[in-house]
């Protein structure tokens, strides 16, 4: 397993609890776990059972709570504006993101890395009501690109 994302956990040392966080992607583990060890009510999201099997069982063993559940991404069965942070690590930029709009809270966050470029991201994101909180970039050592994204309404708009 790759290590979690310095960026990702930096971002999170300025977040303050209670937070409800969904960590969608097949490696979810690799950021639930410090998640959860910071205190954030983490749900963890995986494609099938297996994999979250895993998780849930290594989330045990390390003393932490979370949920953990195995659905295809795109078809979130969560209640609308169930989390206030989507960690998306397996995210296909054009078929996922409506159900990940339709999940996050208005005024929700979400930090996404995925294999499009910085330029697609941006311009697929700000098409979907997301605000870009911090424009699209190269993740650290990885063939992937990461960015930070608010999804905003009538409710976060003056």
């Amino acid at each position: 397993m790759r290590p979690p994302s310095a960026h990702l956990l930096r971002t999170f040392a300025a977040v303050p609890l209670p937070q409800t966080v969904l960590v969608i992607g097949d490696d979810a583990l690799r950021h639930a776990l410090p998640l959860a060890q910071l205190g954030f009510d983490v749900t963890a999201c995986t494609h099938d059972s297996e994999a979250a099997d895993r998780c849930h069982a290594t989330l045990k063993a390390e003393g932490v709570s979370a949920s953990t559940v195995a659905m295809p991404f795109d078809d979130l069965a969560f209640a609308d504006e169930s989390f206030g942070w989507v960690v998306a690590t397996d995210l296909d930029v054009r078929a996922d993101l409506s159900h990940v709009h339709r999940v996050l809270a208005e005024g929700g966050w979400l930090f996404a890395e995925t294999g499009a470029s910085s330029a697609d991201l941006t311009q697929v994101f700000g098409q979907a009501g997301f605000a870009i909180a911090e424009a699209a970039a190269p993740a650290e050592n990885v063939a992937r690109t990461h960015g930070i994204f608010r999804r905003v309404g009538e409710r976060t708009r003056g």
